[in-house]
């Protein structure tokens, strides 16, 4: 038996209330990898709790007769040493409260409980303005409607409705697969085309509507309720949106991870159909209407709803496969702790009830939604500030303020005020301090490879190139693909019988011209005299006939390594003069066309130190390189377009409306390299991998100039 005396400073402001349970709460009994829990489900705020066995005791005895001190001892009598202490009370009453659970029979009052939800809405305000980039406007209660669809979602979300999806989702790949040209062709003009934006916008609205109410059915398919829909602002731009959190007393965590998944399951059977009818549709604004719908029931599905760094359904589903519930919270309380535990060295700092398993995750999760929250509202604040300047500039402020200077003052205060770093607040302060100086000097003193990297394709020269001198027929390749040869090997034969004819007509020409001009020049001087100028210009098409036999026999003009691109059955084809078979290569004339971004030119320039080229073909030969010749003139063409993002490249390009010439969306500066070792089989017109080294700089003082270079290219400051 625990002693009588209070232990906590605060129990007596607690221990004589007679608190209970609202009539609008409900727990729920949940198993988590084999360790019992119960949920608490407040259905006027719609948030949950998760308690352990042992304060669900406590909870049940809490009748607003009994007075906490009396629900102790009763605790103490049935639990023992088991029993939750007064502290941990505190904390539980504390967190009942904190979501509107408890209330004390004497004092409630109707007015209470609308005070409460009140204060309950106040806080949802204030949180939304700590937030103003997701900004939820709750409109009406989904309820009745959700209620008279439930048939609709119990056939979508058993087997048979299943099959159905599965059916239609696999019929509408193999169409977006046969059909991908035509989807893919021209499509960021498409997309962003003036009248297109209109049915767009349009679509999206009607697709994500369609996204929320499949959560809504989820719900109501294992007999939940969804009380609240309306608008929420995401970057400024309205999207419907339907609470769903009482999924979170479903039992199972596949009918958790059924419901957080049902909005993407629909989007992507809306999608399926979407490109079914758009093949079957002539151009129009209703093929116009199911294009925007196949994309973005699915391209928004993948970017954004199954990112688990986002707090959108790939995060609630991560969190329910796991069986960690509030996930980001939780992680974020982890960290915390960590750093009290393990920097602060705080002896009262307790660990989060969790396992191993658990604890792994959470420090990850914490780590990696930190660094990509900082990414993400950069990626929105230059994104609007590219629109509205001033309005980019203050979610910028908002931004750092909000991530860097609260967080920094709440931990600076922590540190200076706090009353648990009592007779421990120097060394606490000189221990944070070491670890910021540390990673400060990681940062900006540690020296990190500095490197550019760019992308580039093996060229030759004209005079390299093996190109057709005469239409004809492969006859024989006379010289295997790789072979070295020496100047004036021949490579490669062709035939063509209609030259050999007509040498053979011309020949028998000449020598009847050649007869009757010596009969002529015996009888008439004048007939002699023309039928010579017929000997003359017989002879001259004779020359060009046997000039162009000549060119059948493709001979090597350097020495060098025979390439040819496409050795396999080439005998029999017929090729147009001037069309390319092959290349003489050799160390003096393969090079290599890399194009570099206008920000990285001037470290080539002025830091360049080592060269490497690596073969797309076969990613582990790295080979040394050096440049040769640089373009002082930045320039929007490609030398192939194997550096383009159609051709497996990393460079953006856009079609030229009035010429039709594919471009790159910025302007770059091209690179000649010359290799120092020749691979050992270089194939013209290959992409590879060029990266300039430029030595040793501080990873801190990289990304600044980073930083610097995007915010000098996206908005010239």
């Amino acid at each position: 038996m625990k002693p009588q005396q209070p232990s906590h400073p605060y129990w007596y402001k607690v221990a004589a209330s007679k608190p209970k349970l609202h009539d609008h709460t409900q727990i729920v009994r949940q198993v988590v990898r084999g360790v019992l829990w119960y949920v608490i489900h407040d259905r006027l705020s719609a948030r949950q709790y998760r308690f352990t066995p042992e304060a669900y005791r406590f909870i049940g005895l809490l009748d607003g007769e009994r007075s906490v001190q009396h629900v102790l001892d009763c605790c103490e009598e049935q639990l023992g040493e088991g029993a939750p202490s007064e502290e941990d009370i505190i904390r539980l009453l504390s967190q009942l409260h904190g979501i509107g659970a408890l209330t004390i029979p004497s004092e409630q009052s109707g007015a209470d409980l609308f005070e409460q939800n009140a204060l309950l809405k106040q806080k949802k305000i204030k949180q939304q303005l700590m937030s103003p980039l997701a900004i939820r406007i709750p409109l009406f209660d989904p309820e009745d409607v959700l209620q008279k669809l439930s048939g609709l979602g119990r056939l979508a979300f058993s087997r048979l409705g299943l099959w159905i999806w599965v059916i239609v989702v696999g019929f509408g790949l193999v169409q977006a697969g046969l059909h991908f040209d035509q989807l893919s062709e021209n499509f960021s003009d498409r997309v962003l085309a003036a009248e297109n934006l209109v049915v767009l916008v349009l679509v999206f609205g009607v697709i994500k509507l369609c996204h929320e109410f499949g959560h809504g059915l989820a719900v109501k398919r294992w007999h939940g309720e969804a009380h609240e829909m309306g608008i929420m602002f995401l970057v400024f731009f309205p999207i419907p949106y339907v609470d769903a959190s009482a999924a979170n007393t479903f039992k199972t965590k596949w009918q958790r991870i059924i419901v957080s998944a049902a909005g993407m399951y629909v989007e992507m059977f809306l999608a399926a159909i979407a490109i079914i009818i758009w093949t079957m549709l002539e151009p129009g604004i209703i093929r116009s209407a199911m294009y925007n719908a196949a994309l973005i029931g699915s391209v928004s599905t993948f970017l954004f709803n199954i990112n688990p760094l986002l707090r959108f359904d790939g995060y609630y589903i991560l969190g329910d496969f796991l069986e960690i519930p509030n996930l980001g919270t939780r992680s974020q309380k982890y960290f915390l702790y960590l750093v009290q535990s393990g920097i602060l060295q705080l002896p009262d700092s307790t660990t989060p009830e969790t396992s191993t398993r658990e604890k792994v995750w959470l420090a990850v999760y914490a780590v990696l939604v930190a660094f990509y929250r900082v990414f993400i509202v950069g990626v929105i604040a230059l994104f609007v500030s590219q629109k509205f300047f001033f309005l980019g500039v203050g979610i910028a402020i908002w931004a750092i303020i909000q991530l860097f200077v609260f967080p920094m003052f709440k931990a600076l205060r922590f540190l200076l005020f706090s009353p648990r770093l009592q007779r421990r607040r120097v060394g606490a302060l000189a221990r944070m301090t070491s670890v910021l100086t540390v990673i400060g000097g990681v940062l900006f003193l540690v020296p990190a490879p500095l490197s550019t990297y760019a992308d580039g394709v093996i060229w030759v020269p004209e005079k390299a190139e093996l190109t057709v001198q005469t239409d004809g027929f492969i006859k024989e390749v006379m010289i295997g693909d790789g072979t070295f040869v020496e100047t004036g090997t021949p490579l490669i034969r062709l035939s063509n019988a209609d030259l050999d004819v007509e040498k053979r007509s011309l020949l028998a020409r000449i020598a009847a011209l050649n007869a009757r001009y010596k009969a002529d020049f015996v009888v008439d001087r004048v007939d002699a005299q023309l039928t010579r100028v017929e000997i003359e210009y017989a002879a001259e098409r004779l020359e060009n006939i046997e000039r162009q036999i000549t060119g059948l026999q493709l001979k090597a003009k350097e020495k060098g390594m025979f390439a040819l691109p496409v050795p396999e059955d080439l005998e029999g084809q017929f090729f147009k003069r001037g069309q390319l078979l092959g290349f003489i290569i050799n160390e003096k004339n393969v090079t290599v066309r890399a194009l570099v971004r206008q920000s990285d030119a001037d470290l080539v320039d002025r830091r360049l130190t080592d060269v490497y080229i690596i073969m797309t073909d076969t990613m582990g030969d790295v080979l040394r390189g050096r440049i040769i010749r640089s373009i002082p003139a930045a320039t929007d063409k490609l030398p192939s377009m194997a550096l383009s993002t159609f051709g497996g490249g990393s460079i953006n390009v856009q079609r030229d409306e009035e010429t039709g010439e594919v471009k790159s969306l910025e302007k770059m500066f091209e690179m000649e390299l010359q290799f120092i070792d020749l691979p050992p089989n270089p194939r013209v017109g290959q992409r590879v991998h060029v990266i300039f080294k430029h030595g040793y700089e501080a990873f801190g003082l990289q990304a600044i100039r980073r930083l610097r270079q995007l915010l000098l290219s996206e908005l010239n400051v």
